[in-house]
């Protein structure tokens, strides 16, 4: 009796489970708006790492098969959340923008509690995030980036001793050694530390900075429950980070506050400005905590794949590769080769190759919202619910003809002062409140690499590598999945 009570129970369990998915994925279709079937438990979602699309590749494909069939929008799930993808550029910036207070939450999941170092200012919501991003917008205005130029430059030079040192061995792994570069420039500017990864590119604090971006399946897993169901994560207290890598910088950021404080140290850095603010009762320590672990995680990956991506382009087109090494150089030799801040600043055509770089390789192929209240799209006559995510291909405007020509052509041309770009057709950054606050100093950053090795260097890919690239299928910031090795020749 046992065993067939047992037997009844889960029976019974199965078909309310498969019952319950089978009703919610008729959603889309009781809306009328066209969807993409999905699969029971997890939607749409992508769960095969090993042969999964990169979520570049992934909605690159549903735009284009969605605006050949006619439409402008799409309906997915995420498990049993709703996901909607609007294509209208009109809509988007609606969205983005115009109507923004129906979606200022990214719908991320954090939990302050338990780990401070998850409630930075991307995952943050509401008057928390409003609030937050006003006391950090004075942190990164040009006059503040500029304090921390100098590091910029103390680091790059040690860069070119590195990148010369290899090169010499043969060809080099170019990511690994931007990343090293940026670890540096970030943990200078963040905490005031020497991070000395040139000579030791596997310290602690290296291999941390790595350990916070790579995701194991089941902490990827407990990030997808935390956003499908934060009321009951928040509850269950789940913590989708590594305890080594929070404790690291948590403790990291502990130890730099209490060392400038006790010995009344200063700096003009990135720690400096957050302290400053936590003296003034505006932070407390564990938003310090949070905000410069933002800081220099997603630093590291915007800024270390940015200017990876900018020199692959560079790489297969010699000719603007030499072009724009003659504007870098003409405009060094005014100041005897120096780089500053001013003449990185008069580089247009630099620019216009970042720009187009980002184009074609934005950094997070999409952008994420939750609508926070029901909103009514009247253009395509839907009302988007309250809880709904709303997914904005980046990656598919990026890429559609009717916005830029040829658009698997890498042409900087497209951004030069005489051609204008469509309004919210171009979004490596983001749109509206909610765009990326850290712009400023990443560009400047990615224009230094790029400057430096311009200046030194010739550069090519190495025999036999025909692409096109492979990304990460797990990582939601665009990644490669592979080693691009370059050789390099002094100039």
């Amino acid at each position: 009796m046992f065993f067939l009570t047992l037997l009844v129970f889960l029976s019974l369990f199965v078909i309310t489970f498969l019952a319950y998915f089978k009703w919610s994925f008729t959603y889309w279709k009781r809306k009328g708006v066209p969807y993409l079937e999905p699969t029971i438990p997890t939607g749409n979602l992508r769960v095969n790492f090993k042969k999964s699309e990169s979520q570049f590749d992934f909605w690159l494909r549903v735009y284009k098969e969605t605006k050949a069939k006619g439409l402008n929008h799409i309906g997915l799930y995420m498990f049993t959340n709703l996901q909607y993808a609007p294509f209208d550029i009109e809509v988007i910036h609606n969205i983005l923008y115009k109507d923004f207070n129906y979606f200022d939450d990214r719908g991320l999941y954090y939990n302050e509690k338990d780990n401070p170092l998850t409630a930075h200012l991307v995952a943050l919501k509401g008057k928390k995030w409003n609030n937050t991003r006003k006391k950090l917008t004075p942190v990164f205005t040009s006059k503040k980036i500029k304090m921390i130029f100098n590091i910029i430059c103390a680091n790059t030079d040690q860069f070119i001793d590195y990148v010369g040192d290899r090169c010499k061995e043969g060809p080099v792994d170019i990511s690994k050694a931007i990343g090293l570069l940026v670890i540096n420039v970030t943990g200078s500017s963040a905490f005031g530390l020497d991070c000395n990864t040139f000579e030791d590119a596997s310290s602690e604090i290296a291999k941390n900075v790595r350990n916070a971006i790579v995701m194991s399946k089941f902490e990827f897993f407990k990030m997808i429950f935390g956003i499908q169901s934060p009321r009951i994560a928040q509850f269950l207290r789940l913590d989708y980070m590594s305890k080594d890598v929070s404790n690291f910088f948590s403790t990291l950021v502990k130890d730099t506050v209490n060392y400038r404080k006790t010995n009344q140290v200063s700096r003009d850095d990135f720690m400096q400005m957050l302290i400053n603010l936590m003296d003034s009762n505006e932070f407390t320590i564990e938003e310090v905590m949070a905000q410069a672990f933002l800081f220099f995680v997603g630093g590291f990956e915007t800024i270390t794949h940015t200017a990876t991506f900018t020199l692959y382009e560079l790489c297969r087109n010699v000719d603007i590769q030499s072009k724009l090494r003659e504007e870098v150089c003409q405009i060094l030799s005014k100041n005897n080769g120096k780089i500053t801040y001013e003449n990185l600043g008069e580089m247009q055509y630099m620019d216009e190759v970042i720009s187009e770089a980002l184009r074609m390789y934005p950094t997070v192929p999409i952008i994420t919202r939750k609508c926070v209240k029901d909103y009514k799209v009247s253009k395509l006559d839907i009302v988007i619910e309250k809880d709904t995510f709303v997914v904005i291909p980046t990656v598919g405007l990026h890429y559609d003809p009717e916005y830029f020509h040829n658009p698997y052509t890498f042409d900087p041309s497209r951004f030069s002062d005489e051609n204008n770009i469509k309004p919210t057709t171009y979004l490596p950054f983001g749109s509206g409140p909610r765009n990326c606050i850290g712009k400023r100093f990443g560009l400047l950053v990615v224009k230094s690499v790029l400057a430096v090795l311009l200046k030194n260097y010739e550069f090519s890919l190495v025999d036999g590598f025909k692409g096109p690239l492979k990304f990460n299928a797990t990582h939601l910031i665009l990644t490669l999945d592979e080693i691009l090795w370059l050789n390099l020749k002094k100039l």
